[in-house]
């Protein structure tokens, strides 16, 4: 009799994960697989990525997150009549994250790409920046980063910043008019917002798979590439790139000397502003 509730409780539970496994779309498989493929390459190089057993476990804890999430399309998200405006605009919002979550983890994944980016090579760390920068030359006849910031005035660092920056407001916008197709009163998400969601997921999953494989820095975090730059002449804070120059700067510093004084941080912040013209994921 037990030995049969348990196999009545186990298939029941089977059920339930095929039942939300059939109603995922192309975007919840995408993001299945790069959390599954990033867990096993932390497996397969335990031995060379540091704190590798907290991806183990924060990429199952995804997964087994994202499993019982509720289908598209639910009767849950249907506005009701009787709904007071603040659980409308609770289930509206607890909708959008439902549709959108995926964009949410880029910024943990991209970050996670630290722990990883020499694991198959902890020889020879970063070893595919010399052909990046070859490439570069090839091209351009210098390696832009380089040269524009040596060329520079504020007002060009002030541009260039803004024109990274513009990136994070460009990620976010698409999303949202994705969702309400451009314009309001029509059903959501609009048309196109499920392909433009994959596509977008892909886009970047299809370049973090690799930095394990072809390791390379951006150039503003390359010492030896940014050795010698003019310092950042402009008035407005360094935008995202330099931000996370300084975080891994911040964080290598403090390990081996101790918290740094706020002077020396923002020393740091415009030591490390140099450069920033040319992006290249870290």
């Amino acid at each position: 009799m037990h030995t049969r509730h348990q196999n009545h409780v186990r298939t029941s539970a089977a059920g339930v994960v095929t039942t939300r496994l059939a109603g995922w779309n192309a975007v919840d498989w995408v993001l299945a697989i790069y959390v599954t493929f990033v867990a096993g390459v932390a497996v397969i190089w335990a031995s060379t990525i540091p704190r590798w057993p907290y991806i183990v476990v924060g990429h199952g804890l995804l997964l087994a997150a994202i499993v019982p999430l509720p289908t598209r399309g639910s009767v849950w998200e249907s506005p009701r009549a009787a709904d007071p405006p603040l659980v409308a605009t609770t289930r509206a919002v607890l909708r959008f994250l439902r549709y959108t979550y995926p964009a949410l983890l880029l910024t943990p994944f991209f970050e996670e790409v630290w722990l990883t980016i020499n694991a198959t090579s902890p020889q020879a760390p970063y070893w595919f920046e010399p052909h990046l920068y070859a490439v570069d030359r090839a091209l351009f006849g210098v390696v832009p980063a380089v040269a524009l910031s040596q060329a520079g005035g504020p007002l060009l660092d002030e541009l260039m910043h803004a024109f990274y920056f513009s990136y994070y407001p460009l990620i976010i916008g698409g999303i949202v008019l994705a969702w309400t197709g451009g314009r309001r009163g029509h059903e959501t998400p609009g048309p196109g917002f499920h392909t433009a969601m994959t596509c977008m997921l892909l886009g970047f999953f299809l370049s973090f798979v690799w930095y394990p494989f072809l390791p390379a820095r951006g150039p503003w975090e390359n010492p030896q590439l940014m050795e010698g730059l003019r310092p950042f002449g402009g008035a407005v804070r360094p935008s995202a790139p330099t931000s996370r120059a300084v975080a891994a700067s911040t964080r290598r510093q403090t390990t081996r000397h101790g918290t740094r004084t706020f002077v020396r941080w923002r020393e740091d912040i415009t030591e490390s502003s140099r450069g920033v013209v040319v992006s290249r994921p870290a």
